[in-house]
């Protein structure tokens, strides 16, 4: 197994979401041990729990005076995790991940204090305990309880919640939807989503951030880390708590100040909040596409008037995006190229069963107008039409 010597990571968080040299210990196979990266082939040391005996570490997971490991994973009973964590002491690691067992603790309160003590004691970066883990797919790295890993991408994704980021991981698998890295933090977890946030803000494999939070994340150390990453990449929020479970006024008042407030911040950095679940994966969704409009002013194509009045509504002052306001020379084009009576001044109405050709001249059109940075298409089905083939010369084009 390789340990690191003195020469300090790149970022604190690298010996976590990147890590050189690993010890596991689990009364169990993990999804990471049954499928190691291959670039950590030969750096993962495995001690096997079992029942009844005690645990031992290896020769070769001890470090030197001078060198500490990168990563340290537990997963065992919590009747056990005070010892896993004693014996893993001299390896040093840098960082620790101490996943949910299927045993339930007699006490979680005393787990959490155990690692938050354990892990000041020895500088050590600790999330958990109970943690559904972390996935770096453009590594190869699933450090997480779901044997699926999902494919590469370039989105991440942080959740103060296991069930968040499971339910991720299901939805991902069934559209293949690509990540670059999944996190999944504790409430009461030595790091935090703002020690994330400012790693992936520098991370050269992620281009967008999906952040999911349970709690008020207004601290300094949360509102620097997002100030950094919305100054470089896109990130989408998702934040329950604007209903309390308390019914009593003081804490209906309090949840609407501080829903006001998370807000605020969210608005003067630029970072976007969505406000349902279904919200979140059409995010994520948008997200995956590399090519992103340049702006907020939107044209919009449909064959039908119903939907075009009805995406023009949508997009009132207080949303991100607004109707453009196309060129004369565009109008006038588009004059040419549609049907008689077709509207041309945003919202572009046509009657007419479209054709490939024909949609392909009018989104080129509207492309070359500078006063338009995105195309939305409605298209109803019409039964005189070839959607199939309109369809198929818009993805050429996208290509």
């Amino acid at each position: 197994m390789g340990i690191n010597g003195s020469a300090a990571p790149r970022h604190q968080m690298a010996s976590l979401l990147e890590p050189r040299s690993v010890l596991v210990v689990a009364d169990r196979p993990l999804p990471f041990t049954q499928t190691p990266p291959a670039t950590l082939q030969n750096a993962i040391t495995v001690v096997r729990v079992s029942p009844g005996q005690p645990i031992s570490l290896p020769d070769a997971a001890r470090v030197a005076n001078d060198a500490r490991l990168d990563l340290l994973v537990v997963c065992v009973p919590p009747s056990r995790l005070a010892e896993a964590l004693d014996v893993a002491q001299a390896s040093r690691p840098l960082a620790a991940v101490v996943l949910r067992h299927e045993e339930v603790s007699d006490d979680p309160a005393a787990d959490v204090t155990l690692c938050r003590r354990w892990g000041a004691l020895n500088d050590c970066l600790l999330m958990g305990p109970g943690s559904f883990g972390i996935q770096r797919p453009t590594r190869g790295i699933n450090l997480s309880l779901d044997p699926y890993m999902a494919p590469a991408g370039r989105v991440a994704l942080v959740a103060q919640s296991a069930t968040i980021m499971a339910a991720v991981l299901d939805w991902s698998e069934d559209i293949s939807l690509g990540f670059s890295a999944l996190v999944s933090i504790q409430d009461d977890s030595v790091v935090d989503v703002a020690d994330v946030l400012d790693y992936l803000s520098t991370d050269a494999r992620t281009d967008s951030i999906v952040l999911y939070l349970e709690h008020p994340a207004s601290s300094r150390s949360f509102t620097s880390a997002l100030r950094a990453a919305t100054s470089v990449k896109p990130v989408v929020v998702l934040k329950p708590g604007r209903k309390p479970e308390r019914r009593d006024t003081a804490s209906q008042r309090r949840a609407a100040d501080e829903y006001a407030v998370f807000n605020a911040l969210l608005r003067r950095f630029g970072a976007v909040r969505v406000r349902h679940f279904v919200q979140l994966f059409s995010a994520l969704k948008v997200l995956v596409h590399r090519r992103r409009p340049r702006g907020r002013r939107i044209a919009i194509l449909s064959n039908g008037r119903a939907g075009a009045r009805l995406a023009m509504d949508a997009m009132h002052s207080g949303v991100s995006v607004r109707p453009a306001q196309l060129s004369r020379d565009t109008q006038n084009d588009l004059v040419e190229l549609l049907e008689p009576g077709a509207q041309v001044n945003n919202p572009i109405i046509t009657i007419r069963p479209l054709r490939p050709d024909q949609v392909e001249g009018v989104v080129r059109l509207l492309d070359n107008d500078p006063e338009v940075d995105g195309v939305l298409l409605l298209l109803a089905p019409d039964p005189f039409a070839d959607l199939d083939a309109v369809a198929g010369r818009l993805a050429s084009m996208a290509n």
